[in-house]
């Protein structure tokens, strides 16, 4: 697929210049960066089963499509 599709939306915002404490994200604790990782890590892995699941249904769609061509060309020739 198109690489990694989250990557866009983990990214950290660039913070506005008017902010006066400069980084709004600085304030955050260590633990709540590791439970954004871990987060960050399950979607992205899930979104991997996610895509292999669909390849391997659109790889099954076409082999019953196939399948049902060839059953109609056998019934024809009888």
């Amino acid at each position: 697929s198109n690489g990694n599709k989250f990557a866009a939306r983990t990214a950290v915002p660039k913070t506005p210049s008017h902010h006066s404490n400069g980084n709004m994200f600085a304030a955050l604790n260590p633990e709540v960066w590791e439970t954004l990782d871990r987060l960050v890590q399950q979607l992205q892995s899930q979104q991997k089963q996610l895509e292999m699941l669909q390849s391997r249904q659109r790889q099954l769609i076409r082999e019953m499509m196939d399948r049902k061509k060839l059953g109609a060309k056998r019934r024809r020739k009888w």
